[in-house]
């Protein structure tokens, strides 16, 4: 498996690469993409779309927390809405109107 960043795209206006988990191979793949912008924009064949990194895949088991007794209590996981306005919070300040609607929609949207 390899990992791409998310990176601002090269001589488009205000469009974004999402990170996504790639598998190996280096033709057909299919990486999500933010415009940010009105207007519609078409990247062409061959644009970089970021660095690619390999990443190893591991197996994890649900992290628990050690009590003082010496028992462990499964650590609670993060609230998704929580996450989801959280990261809400750290959109860029550019963003404004209907552009700051449609990525919150979008968020909101592929939270699961």
């Amino acid at each position: 498996m390899r990992i791409n960043e998310t990176v601002k795209i090269p001589n488009l206006s205000r469009v974004w690469s999402a990170r996504s988990l790639l598998p190996v191979r280096h033709t057909n793949l299919k990486v999500n993409v933010l415009n940010a912008d009105s207007p519609e924009q078409i990247i062409k064949k061959d644009t970089v779309l970021g660095t690619v990194s390999p990443v190893k895949v591991i197996n994890v088991t649900p992290a628990k927390k050690e009590a003082r007794n010496g028992s462990a209590t499964p650590v609670k996981k993060p609230n998704e809405k929580d996450v989801v306005a959280e990261l809400i919070k750290k959109l860029p300040d550019e963003l404004a109107g209907s552009q700051l609607s449609c990525v919150k929609y979008l968020i909101r949207r592929h939270e699961a």
